[in-house]
């Protein structure tokens, strides 16, 4: 079953706007520790909150400043070789499923 698309607009009442503010926030959370633990990767969250006076980091503010400082070490030539846009990445999954195929039909090719 498909859901509906989301209407992106400014909820006008208050109560409503924290409870979903809440509600996302939590999801939000619960993704990146479940991204965590599947695929053993580090992240953090910093979330401000329109009426916390501090922001809110998730997992803890010593564990996030250790991951942006380790990220913020790495050299600069190194993280952007490693970056795609969506143009670079449709590009690369281009060329490999243009590879499968070639060898693909190599293949049946050698069948006959």
């Amino acid at each position: 079953m498909t859901r509906n698309k989301a209407k992106l607009a400014w909820i006008t009442n208050d109560s409503d706007r924290k409870t979903n503010f809440k509600k996302r926030k939590e999801g939000l959370l619960k993704k990146l520790s479940e991204l965590g633990i599947l695929c053993d990767v580090s992240g953090f969250a910093i979330i401000y909150g329109p009426d916390d006076k501090e922001p809110i980091v998730w997992p803890s503010n010593p564990i996030a400043e250790e991951l942006l400082g380790r990220f913020q070490r790495i050299p600069e030539i190194d993280w952007c070789m490693k970056m795609m846009n969506q143009e670079t990445y449709l590009k690369d999954r281009l060329a490999k499923l243009k590879e499968q195929l070639t060898k693909l039909i190599e293949r049946t090719k050698r069948w006959r």
